[in-house]
Parts: structure tokens; sequence; C-alpha cells
């Protein structure tokens, strides 16, 4: 997904613009992230689940980078939410996999 799509999908789900920058600021920083979030919706859903946690597939990608890199504090907390948003705008057919809650002040 392009940068500005994703600020336009992220801003629609009720994100701050400024939250939505730093969003796609990280994610062109860290391009690895996304296909470990795919990897570990997909590992998620293979596991029958009809609704799986942005948080679990986070605390998935977490062991798994460990494993593989040996990096201790590889994901930030604070983007888990956004990613589940962004691949639900990515994946419309899937959207409803995700519980969205409405974003704090903090959090948008």
């Amino acid at each position: 997904m392009k940068g500005t799509d994703l600020i336009k999908e992220l801003l629609r789900s009720g994100v701050s613009e400024a939250r939505a920058l730093e969003f796609v600021r990280v994610h062109l920083k860290h391009p690895w992230i996304w296909p470990a979030f795919q990897v570990a919706v997909e590992e998620e859903r293979a596991e029958n689940k009809n609704r799986i946690s942005a948080k679990a597939c986070w605390e998935r990608m977490r062991k798994n980078a460990q494993r593989d890199t040996g990096m201790q504090y590889a994901l930030n907390n604070n983007w888990h939410s956004l990613y589940a948003r962004a691949w639900a705008a990515k994946y419309p057919l899937f959207k409803d996999i995700f519980e969205f809650r409405e974003l704090t002040k903090e959090a948008a």
C-alpha cells in the first residue's frame, strides 16, 4: 500500500494526521515489519480463528524476531493497532477479523 493511500485509510479510521504521518515514517523506516505482520496474521488465521488480536500477531512477530535475529526489543507496542488498520484497509474482505476500538486521544 502506498504511503498516501495508507494515510488516507488511517485518517478514515480515526487516526490523527500527525499519528498517521508518524506511522508511515516508521513503516518506511522498518520495511520488514509489514511482511512479518502479514505472516503473523495468516498464522493466526490458520489456527482457525475467526477473530484475531493485533497484539497477538505483534507478540508472535516479536517472538519470531527474537528467535531469528536475537533482537530483544524489535517491536514497539505503539504501532500494532495501526498495522491492523492498514491490513484491514488492504484486505477489505477480511476487515472484520480484527476488532477495532475507538482510538483514545493519546493513541489517535
